[in-house]
């Protein structure tokens, strides 16, 4: 059993009244306070217009002030974006390639990191390799041991796959990429919220995540962790108004200066009503006690496995040991097309989706999810059969 009223957390969730959401791997769902807290901060933010900048910034900096506390990290350190996307591409496009670098990504990766990759490429940047993401997290160390050379400038790989559900040792991968002078981007997008993320423990240079996946915030919530060390390294593919710590127009010459931390990658007008969901979404599991809801994860994707494991005719591909997987657990259903198999779970009112590499339907146990949900799943399956 949870340390938290589970009665009470899914109460503030209607949607779970007629539905089994077991996809917030995809899109988390925010509870009836951190919305109301939400909606609040829109209207001030949109009715008070400039009379409301103070707090709208102040708004800013208690959220920033509640990412870096999560990720053990200092605000300075921490950009927000609109999502992992931005962060992705401001990182690959920011760097300074040089003639025969290569850039190493793996082959379970979501389109956020793919598909920046290949557009990179595209524009004469650096040859991109593809490491293998096997079921057994050392297997893809060694895989990436293989694919790194000195010519790898960058390493840039999920924590935990979006696909297998696998998590990856990063600490050990960033040890073993800085060996090769080789520059390391994490993906954080399916364990922020799910597992504990450390930055400082995991040494990356650079972690992308947000906060409508795993904690259940608003859209529009990208972070972007740049080491104070490496911020320098990326140039800025774009700019305005909040990007400069000083800033002077004289004779037709320009006088500026960048700000020294993260958030000169900040600028424009923003959401900032989004920035206070997210703090309340974290405020929200605060109380509840991120150590309780990792456990609480924990528990639910270990029953999850062996639920769906005694399941006729359903493969479990993701990792049992809790060590090397997080909230996700992707299955295969034998002589199935799985995407079907996901629509048929969707008409039953169970919300999961599919994966292609490897081929599968993933379900995400958050902290709002329970036992009794992969029942469900597995008695449809079995309806489905």
């Amino acid at each position: 059993m949870p340390d938290y009223d589970r009665s009470a957390v899914r109460a503030a969730l209607p949607l779970l009244r007629d539905r089994v959401y077991l996809n917030t791997g995809t899109e988390g769902i925010l509870n009836d306070h951190v919305l109301a807290a939400y909606q609040a901060a829109i209207a001030r933010q949109e009715q008070e217009g400039h009379v409301a900048l103070e707090w709208r910034n102040g708004e800013i900096e208690r959220a920033r002030d509640a990412v870096a506390g999560l990720l053990h990290t200092q605000p300075e350190t921490i950009a927000f974006t609109r999502n992992a996307t931005d962060g992705h591409n401001l990182v690959l496009h920011g760097l300074r390639w040089r003639p025969g670098d290569e850039l190493l990504i793996s082959d379970q990766e979501h389109p956020a990191l793919s598909h920046p990759a290949a557009y990179l490429r595209s524009r004469g940047g650096p040859a991109v390799r593809v490491f293998e993401f096997d079921a057994d997290p050392q297997q893809t160390v060694q895989n990436i041991r293989a694919a790194l050379t000195p010519k790898t400038r960058l390493i840039a790989y999920s924590h935990v796959s979006c696909e297998s559900g696998v998590r990856l040792p990063a600490r050990e991968i960033s040890e073993i990429a800085h060996a090769f002078g080789t520059l390391v981007l994490l993906d954080g997008a399916q364990s922020l919220g799910a597992v504990p993320v450390n930055v400082t423990e995991i040494d990356c240079d650079f972690f992308v995540s947000n906060g409508h996946k795993w904690l259940c915030g608003p859209k529009e919530t990208g972070i972007l962790y740049v080491r104070q060390n490496r911020l320098d390294d990326l140039e800025l593919s774009a700019v305005g108004a909040g990007t400069y710590a000083s800033f002077a127009w004289r004779d037709e010459e320009f006088d500026f200066a960048l700000k020294p931390d993260a958030r000169r990658f900040e600028f424009g007008t923003r959401n900032q009503a989004a920035l206070t969901g997210l703090r309340n979404a974290i405020s929200w599991l605060e109380e509840l006690g991120f150590a309780n809801v990792y456990a609480h994860i924990r528990r639910t994707a270990r029953a999850a496995k062996q639920i769906l494991g005694q399941s006729p005719g359903v493969k479990v591909l993701t990792p049992m040991a809790e060590s090397n997987s997080a909230g996700l657990v992707t299955f295969h259903v034998a002589g199935k097309d799985q995407g079907r198999v996901s629509r048929e779970l969707w008409e039953r009112g169970i919300i999961t989706r599919p994966t292609a590499r490897p081929s599968g339907v993933r379900a995400s146990a958050a902290y709002f999810t329970t036992e009794e949900d992969f029942e469900r799943l597995a008695a449809a399956l079995r309806e489905t059969q």
